[in-house]
C-alpha cells in the first residue's frame, strides 16, 4: 500500500547449482522478462554469484538496479567492494560454532538453554566493506571471538 507502483518479479528458484551457470541463465532470463526491473536479491551464494555473472554479460547499470544477496566468497567480496553488488547478508559461522558448543556443553550439564539462539546477521556494503566488523565476516577464516574479547 505505501507503495502503489512497485511490482514484485516472481521467485524463480535456480536449484544451488555449484557451477553458478543456471543461476546465470535464471539471474539473465528474469533482467530480459523484467526490463524495469530496479532490484534483484540472491537467496544464497550460488544465485548471487550467477546474479552477478548475468549482470555483467548483460552489461547492467549498476546505477540503476540493485544487486543484494546472502552470504559471501572471494568472488562476491570483489564484486562488493567494487560496487558491483550492492548488499550482502553475511552470516557470523564462528559465533554459530561457539554456541552451539556453550549450548551443548550447558545442555549436557542440564541446565534448559533456548530453542532459538540468534548469532547475528550483518549487512556488508561497498562503503562498510573495509571496517574490521565486516573484514572478520567476509573472510571468516580470519581472526575470530567478534564481541568476545579475544
Amino acid at each position: 500500500k505505501t507503495y502503489p507502483g512497485l511490482k514484485l518479479a516472481p521467485h524463480k528458484d535456480a536449484g544451488g547449482d555449484p557451477s553458478y551457470v543456471k543461476e546465470a541463465a535464471v539471474a539473465g532470463n528474469t533482467l530480459t522478462a523484467f526490463p524495469n526491473l530496479v532490484g534483484m536479491f540472491g537467496d544464497n551464494l550460488q544465485c548471487v554469484e550467477g546474479a552477478a555473472q548475468a549482470f555483467k554479460e548483460k552489461g547492467v547499470n549498476m546505477k540503476k538496479l540493485s544487486l543484494v544477496g546472502f552470504d559471501s566468497d572471494s568472488t562476491l567480496v570483489s564484486e562488493l567492494k567494487a560496487g558491483r553488488v550492492d548488499g550482502l547478508l553475511l552470516q557470523d559461522p564462528y559465533m554459530m560454532g561457539y554456541g552451539g558448543v556453550l549450548y551443548g556443553m550447558l545442555a549436557a550439564l542440564g541446565v534448559k538453554v533456548p530453542l532459538f539462539v540468534d548469532t547475528g546477521a550483518t549487512v556488508a556494503t561497498p562503503a562498510l566493506s573495509s571496517s574490521a566488523l565486516i573484514q572478520g565476516l567476509l573472510d571468516p577464516t580470519g581472526k575470530p571471538g567478534r564481541g568476545l574479547g579475544l
